[in-house]
This record gives structure tokens, sequence and C-alpha cells, in this order.
């Protein structure tokens, strides 16, 4: 039908349907630029809201592959660079269709794309912190808490900041962090060391 009849009556549906093909066929690439071709191709199409949706989608399956199906291995831990670019299609989904009936599994993929970014960062500083570079790992640590501060890495990143100002011998900072860990999670604190 692409092919033989590239213009007609069932060409739009017969693109809308080669995306979705391609995504179930876990072909991912294709159905990003399948779904690239349908926003530039079709701007006036009623349902090219599913064309954004699914290549943000399809975007976030990129990166995952199966090894990190079938193992104790996290997203987070390898390269975010997908995630990053379907966050920007979610993002542009939302900007254009606010009222779009994949808004709420879109705002769900963007909770779960922010939680990926700020456990990479967390990763990089368990890292800093494992060599002895304090420095690098306040960096990352400050780095969550500014820009992904609704994630289940703020304990974590306050306690780093906390360690890492300890060994560099910056008390002050330290004493700053070490009481908000004191006052919301206390678990993570044994007299004035940071667990």
């Amino acid at each position: 039908l692409d092919t033989y009849y590239p213009t007609g009556a069932y060409t739009e549906q017969a693109q809308l349907d080669l995306m979705y093909t391609r995504f179930r066929q876990s072909d991912y690439t294709s159905a990003v630029s399948t779904a690239e071709r349908f926003i530039r191709l079709y701007p006036n199409n009623p349902p090219l809201d599913y064309a954004y949706y699914l290549r943000g989608v399809a975007n976030m399956e990129i990166g995952f592959d199966s090894l990190l199906r079938y193992t104790s291995l996290q997203q987070a831990h390898r390269d975010v660079g997908f995630l990053r670019i379907a966050y920007d299609n979610f993002n542009q989904l939302l900007q254009k269709y606010p009222n779009t009936r994949y808004r709420h599994d879109t705002l769900q993929r963007l909770q779960h794309i922010t939680q990926q970014f700020a456990e990479n960062e967390i990763n990089v500083a368990r890292f800093n912190v494992k060599r002895g570079a304090w420095v690098g790992a306040i960096q990352r640590a400050r780095w969550v808490l500014e820009y992904y501060p609704q994630t289940p890495q703020i304990p974590e990143a306050i306690a780093t900041l906390g360690y890492s100002y300890q060994q560099l011998g910056l008390n002050e900072q330290a004493a700053q962090y070490l009481e908000l860990l004191k006052l919301n999670y206390p678990s993570l604190v044994s007299g004035d060391q940071i667990n």
C-alpha cells in the first residue's frame, strides 16, 4: 500500500499501522523513524498525538535491551541517552496535546524517567565515593537534590553530601546534612556518623 499508493484515502492509516507493527516487532528504531516521518508529513492528522506518544515509548525501549529484562542490571546504570530523547518526546507531546488520551501514561513514564536520571547520578556519586573523589560525589549528589527533588534517591544524596563533606574535613557543611538526616532519615545516621 505504501509503495504502490503513496497518496490516497488509506495512506495515513497505513503509516500508523506500519508504525505500530514495527513497534510490536521490537524494531524500535524503525518505529521512531516512521513516527517522525508521519509527524512531518501529516501535521493535521487527528491521531497525531499517537505518533508523538509511540515515538517516545519506542525511544524508551531502544535503550532497554533484553539483557536488562532478564537480569538485575538497571537501565540507569548504563547510558541514559535514549531516555533523555524519550523525555523530550513526552514533553513535546504534552506541550502540543495537553488533553491527549495518553496523558496519564505519559506522566507516569516521565516520572519513571526522572527516577532513572536520579539513579544514574547517584550511581556515579557512589562510584566517586568508592574511589575517594569527594568533590565529584558532592557535585552529583547536589545535582540530584536540585533537579530531582521528588525521587527516592534523595536520602542517599543527602547522606552522600554529608559523608563527602566529612571526608573533606568541611565539618560545618557536613553538620548541616547530618542534622537534615537526623530529622528526616534517622536510620541513615548513628551518632555523628553517616552510615
